[in-house]
Parts: structure tokens; C-alpha cells; sequence
């Protein structure tokens, strides 16, 4: 996996890590997997957030 131009760290770590310090790693750690998820996700199915893959309606009226 190679590191894109528009990958910046969200501004919620960066809070809870400034007003926590280091009580907030697990919490940041939970955070970049959930997104390094969504990431590999959306790569993976080509369709971005609340986008379906293909034609799906199309398939599905001619299955009916």
C-alpha cells in the first residue's frame, strides 16, 4: 500500500491525543484500524461510501 498525497491524520486523534497524552493510544490505534478498514473496504469493492459496486438495481429487477 502506497501513501497518497490526501492521506492526513483526522483532527479527532489529534485532539484526543493533545488532551490525553498517552492514555489515548489504544483509542487512536482503534480509530486508524477502523479507518485503514474503510480504506482496504472501499479499494477493494471500487465504490466509495454509501455507493454500491455495479448495477445492483438493474440485477435485481431482472432476477424478479
Amino acid at each position: 500500500m502506497t501513501c497518497q498525497d490526501h492521506c492526513i491524520l483526522p483532527n479527532e486523534i489529534m485532539e484526543g491525543f493533545i488532551s490525553q497524552g498517552m492514555e489515548y493510544i489504544p483509542e487512536m490505534i482503534r480509530v486508524l484500524i477502523n479507518l485503514a478498514m474503510q480504506i482496504e473496504r472501499q479499494a477493494y469493492l471500487q465504490a466509495g461510501p454509501y455507493e454500491r459496486p455495479g448495477d445492483h438495481a438493474r440485477a435485481l429487477l431482472l432476477d424478479g
